[in-house]
């Protein structure tokens, strides 16, 4: 999930941990999935979802390339700063050519690109409200301050837009609203209440999805542990029985393990284990071993294979073989869960920014390259384990296919094995991501503090040199929409800007002082949060049916949000604009078409669950 990296890395690392956080859980239970649609239509249900995949993750990475954004997080803050830059250039847009018509100099519908006209009146009020300043109303303030910015001529490296040429130029939505209300006090109050306000919406509602996700996919990853170490248990006890059957100590070790060898126990251990990795405030230490997943799932893989074309087991094995099914044998709405498995297996959303934005010289088309690559590398994987394991054992895969396999099976075994491993190393990835989570929630008003005066230092603090911003928007390299403080020296005409950043730098210092000073961001709090939030996890493990149930209940809820719905925000806010009208209605078409697939495959997973279908 959110995993932090320093430094730099190569582009080979960055494939392979964008490959690590897709794969996840999503292989082992998509296989299930694939065998209540039958093979043929799971099959293509799994090529749909790795296009939906690699769709929106290439939208978070250009996004995010394009915003200079390091996490999900700032991405979500600096879209919504764009969308409300944007529209307030829109209004000024407008509310400008209002004027000229006034003035016979033009007409208000003769400006292209704009939003459809509401009328002045509405417009006005829109735009800014009808609030008096000095005797005027603040439109007709604006009105003469953007007449007055027509016989000025900028001394900083680029024009102030003040006709409608000049917003229509090639100045950047940024340079054109920041030139504006640095020259009006009043109405910088209102752009920076409007965006205060919806990054406090944004920012809650992402971490609420993201506290609720984590708190359902921890509880599926202890499952898993206990169903494999349950079964390399059972063949060390077989092993300690058959070869040491006359050591007295090999009798105790056989007691004990029998002991703790139940579902309780199990938990309990995964947890003692997992402990002091998830309180630790900083992750990136364990996130290399996130290539960790990616290894355990080829591993198993290569066994799968090794079983069914190599060498099939000779003993019994977990579950009786059955025929597999080509259609969907259990019903269409039953088939419909494949788009909500197959989520935890093109899904790095949470990673892709952290891992692409850590590769030296990245472009657009890297990340691209990435993201498609990654879900093209997924959709093989998975195809061929779906497809292995519905020959292997047809309408007997269980949600967790290790299971199928004899306890007493060496060669899964291994794969067993390696699988424990990972999920030691996946549950404290997740754990930390939650605890910030909270943090977030509960500073939430701060933070959206913070990331305001980000964007105002952002629009203040703009590098004035042309060349330097010419090779910025460069098709060549990524373009950053913030560039943060500067630290070359400011012209004389920057005096207000410099007293509205040394503004910002103390309140950000207060900000940062009260944190320090409160128990709930100190690493107590992390402890005792932990602690408590892995035996809540530890309690709906027992309590679930199998790995499969919560993803089947949640994820066409929860998951789809910051899969889909989000990189759909961002796509309207921040690309719809500059694409074609065929290329427009084809993603969003495509986005939505998948959304309300998942919606519906959660809907009929609840309805199931009520009344106990099945």
């Amino acid at each position: 999930m959110a995993v932090s990296t320093d430094g730099k890395i190569s582009f080979i690392s960055s494939f392979a941990l964008v490959c690590s956080a897709s794969i996840g859980t999503g292989v082992l239970i998509l296989s299930y999935g694939v065998m209540q649609a039958g093979l043929a239509l799971g099959s293509i249900f799994m090529v749909l979802a790795s296009i939906c995949g690699s769709l929106t993750e290439s939208i978070i990475i250009v996004s995010a390339l394009k915003l200079n954004a390091k996490s999900l997080t700032s991405l979500i803050a600096r879209a919504v700063a764009y969308s409300v830059i944007r529209k307030k250039r829109q209004i000024m847009k407008r509310r400008c050519a209002y004027t000229k018509a006034e003035k016979g100099e033009g007409t208000f519908t003769n400006v292209s690109n704009s939003k459809p006209n509401t009328g002045n009146k509405e417009l006005s009020k829109k735009a800014i409200g009808s609030r008096k300043k000095l005797g005027k109303t603040v439109v007709e303030e604006d009105q003469a301050t953007l007449l007055d910015f027509t016989s000025e001529k900028s001394n900083q490296g680029h024009a102030y837009w003040n006709d409608i040429s000049d917003m229509e130029s090639t100045v950047s939505d940024l340079d054109c609203v920041r030139n504006v209300l640095i020259n009006n006090s009043l109405l910088f109050d209102d752009f920076r209440q409007e965006l205060k306000k919806k990054l406090i919406f944004h920012s809650r509602l992402l971490n609420t999805l993201v506290i609720i996700l984590i708190g359902y996919c921890i509880p599926t990853y202890f499952i898993l542990f206990t169903d494999y170490v349950e079964e390399l248990f059972i063949q060390l006890i077989h092993i300690l029985s058959v070869n040491f059957a006359d050591s007295s100590s090999a009798l105790r070790i056989i007691s004990f393990i029998y002991s703790i060898n139940n579902k309780v126990a199990l938990n309990f251990l995964c947890f003692i284990l997992v402990f002091y990795t998830s309180y630790q405030p900083d992750i990136s230490k364990i996130a290399k071993m996130g290539f960790l997943s990616l290894f355990s799932f080829i591993i198993f893989l290569l066994s799968v294979l090794y079983r069914y074309f190599i060498s099939p087991f000779d003993g019994v094995l977990g579950t009786p073989a059955e025929n597999y099914e080509i259609g969907p044998h259990m019903g269409i709405l039953q088939a419909f869960k494949v788009f909500n498995y197959a989520i935890y297996c093109f899904y790095s959303h949470l990673i892709c920014i952290q891992a692409i934005s850590s590769v030296e010289n990245v472009t657009y088309k890297k990340g691209i390259f990435i993201a498609v690559g990654t879900s093209a590398l997924m959709l093989f994987i998975c195809l061929s384990l779906s497809t292995v394991l519905n020959f292997s054992f047809g309408t007997a895969l269980l949600p967790n296919p290790t299971l199928n396999y004899s306890p007493l099976d060496s060669v899964i075994a291994l794969a067993r094995f390696v699988s424990a491993l990972t999920m030691l190393v996946v549950i404290p990835m997740h754990v930390i991501p939650f605890i910030d989570s909270i943090l977030n929630v509960y500073f939430l008003d701060r933070f959206a503090q913070e990331m305001v005066e980000e964007v105002e230092e952002a629009m203040i603090l703009c590098d004035r040199n042309s060349e330097t911003n010419k090779s910025r928007h460069s098709q060549h390299s990524v373009s950053s929409y913030f560039t943060l403080f500067d630290d070359s020296p400011k012209s004389h005409t920057s005096k207000y800007e410099k007293k509205q950043v040394n503004k910002n730098v103390q309140n950000h210092s207060t900000i940062k002082s009260f944190f320090n000073n409160k128990f709930i961001n100190s690493n107590y709090f992390r402890v005792i949060a932990t602690f408590i939030f892995l035996l809540f996890c530890i309690l709906f493990a027992l309590l679930a049916k199998n790995a499969a149930q919560y993803v089947e209940l949640f994820a066409g809820f929860i998951d789809t949000f910051i899969i889909i719905l989000y990189p759909l925000y961002i796509y309207m806010n921040v690309w719809m604009h500059r694409m074609p009208l065929t290329t427009n209605i084809l993603i969003i078409g495509y986005l939505i078409f998948y959304e309300i697939c998942a919606l519906t495959a959660g809907i009929y997973t609840v309805y199931e669950h009520v009344f106990h279908i099945h």
